[in-house]
């Protein structure tokens, strides 16, 4: 943090690398690279005002973070923000809490969690068609992976570094639950994951799910999806997250632009 406040007004020449090594140990045990360092330190020296101007006020959000969770009035805060809203969980942020997406982005899917459930009079709602998605999308990644995952465990524990990332993340997965003892094999996990809404349901206990039909012919969010396909997600894909935006929006009344009044949101 010093370092990221000093090059906002001086552009202080000095290898980040150099800093961070001696800052943090840890950092080196864990497999990071000279490389990233020096990387990271010429972006920031050739960084434009633009850059400096993004930098500065993710730093100030920053301070403000840890000014809540520093602050002995943060648990009011927190409800008089955030209490009594209503939390769509879309398929994409289903998949990171179960682990599909690697260990850094659970991590921070549980994290958020953990915040919003001690929050009171927070309600956690996840609709029929996430659902179908999630169930459509775990199987699909399983089913993919079984060739790695039919290998001994020894061979796949070898192969856990060096597989794409999607293998990867169910590779940990199945290794984990068969450690546990909780799975015996390929098929054995494939059940485990046959039923999704019963293994969210554990998670998040007090979860309701939504099974209105959501209307698919409003012309209103055809910007939406224009801008959706400059992505890299798949048609489908994109069509759910119009189509459910489109149906939160229809339940908060539409047109609340008031940040502080919206009490229905979406976890995508």
């Amino acid at each position: 943090l010093s370092y990221l406040a000093s090059i906002i007004a001086t552009r202080d020449a000095r290898s980040l690398f150099d800093l961070m090594s001696t800052a943090d140990h840890e950092l080196k045990n864990k497999g990071y690279s000279s490389k990233i360092y020096h990387l990271y330190n010429e972006i920031l020296l050739n960084s434009n005002e633009e850059f400096d101007g993004i930098l500065k006020n993710l730093i100030a959000r920053f301070f403000r973070f840890l000014s809540l969770r520093y602050d002995l009035n943060a648990e009011k805060a927190l409800e008089n923000r955030f209490g009594g809203c209503v939390y769509y969980l879309d398929s994409s942020y289903i998949i990171r809490l179960l682990g599909f997406d690697g260990p850094i982005r659970q991590k921070r899917a549980v994290d958020l969690l953990k915040i919003l459930q001690g929050i009171n009079g927070v309600q956690f709602v996840i609709h029929a068609s996430s659902l179908q998605e999630t169930q459509a999308k775990i199987n699909e990644r399983i089913n993919q992976s079984k060739k790695i995952l039919r290998l001994s465990t020894e061979t796949s524990e070898r192969l856990f570094c060096s597989v794409e990332d999607k293998y990867n993340s169910v590779l940990k997965i199945y290794l984990d639950l068969k450690n546990e003892g909780r799975v015996a094999g390929v098929a054995d996990f494939a059940l485990y994951y046959k039923d999704i809404k019963k293994i969210v349901m554990r998670l998040i206990p007090d979860v309701t799910v939504d099974n209105k039909y959501i209307d698919n012919r409003d012309n209103a969010r055809q910007d939406l999806l224009k801008a959706l396909t400059t992505t890299d997600k798949s048609s489908k894909r994109i069509k759910h997250i119009v189509n459910l935006i489109a149906y939160i929006d229809k339940l908060r009344g539409g047109n609340n632009y008031n940040v502080s009044d919206i009490k229905i949101w979406l976890l995508t």
